[in-house]
């Protein structure tokens, strides 16, 4: 699903509810990016990654901001949550943002 010219949000959270696929050289993500480049192309004007899901990883997803500079001088920071048990392809998850 693409957003882009259809709304933008200051307040709120954003959800959704999926159940990812296994297998190496899958990456599936959602992730959030502004309609206006106010501050340059990408990532200067900044980037959400409410989830990345490397797919032969399946008990980990990660979360990560990408700002600073356009690519490749851009900063991010990111952190990896892990299942105590089971795998993200065992059933539905909600990923969440705000």
């Amino acid at each position: 699903m693409r957003t882009i010219n259809k709304g933008d949000w200051t307040y709120g959270r954003v959800e959704a509810r999926s159940k990812m696929p296994v297998g190496k050289g899958l990456w599936p993500a959602i992730w959030m990016l502004p309609t206006t480049e106010t501050y340059g192309g990408w990532a200067a004007s900044g980037e959400i990654d409410i989830m990345e899901y490397v797919g032969d990883k399946s008990t980990e997803v990660l979360g990560t901001l990408h700002y600073g500079a356009p690519w490749p001088n851009n900063q991010f920071c990111s952190t990896t949550f892990t299942l105590q048990e089971g795998a993200f392809n065992d059933d539905f998850h909600v990923f969440a943002y705000g």
